[in-house]
């Protein structure tokens, strides 16, 4: 990265860079995504047993071109581990706790048709969580 670069030239890289992922994403097979979900969720789950962490695991709910977090849900809801997923408000990125009845698939969805914890699902800090999986 250049030091010399304004925050709109950085904004501008950051926004193609983006632009770029996406479509990698999206040209990967579905079926890809579901088995590299299901890979990513049993070593997060391994990890976290073997190290015996406490605290909520923060997750994201995947997009139809998104590694599938579906394996990961399963699995963390499982062991009854509390699960954080992001909610936009505005436009403030909050983290919310998931009941463990409720399968991530299973929320409503936001305006961005992202399943989304529901306003009633309690605050919770980010930096309480021990594992944090970002898309």
């Amino acid at each position: 990265m250049s030091t010399t670069e304004t925050p709109s030239e950085l904004d501008a890289r950051k926004r193609r860079l983006r632009g770029e992922m996406r479509a990698r994403l999206r040209a990967t097979p579905p079926a890809e995504l579901v088995a590299d979900g299901a890979t990513a969720g049993a070593l997060i789950a391994a990890l976290l047993e073997r190290e015996a962490q406490p605290g909520p695991v923060a997750l994201f709910a995947a997009r139809p071109f998104e590694i599938d977090t579906r394996a990961l849900d399963d699995a963390m809801r499982a062991t009854g581990r509390v699960r954080l997923l992001p909610s936009i408000h505005g436009d403030r990125l909050i983290f919310r706790a998931v009941p463990a009845a409720v399968a991530i698939c299973d929320l409503p969805v936001d305006r961005f048709g992202i399943p989304t914890p529901s306003v009633e699902a309690p605050p919770v800090p980010l930096a309480t969580a021990v594992v944090v999986v970002v898309p």
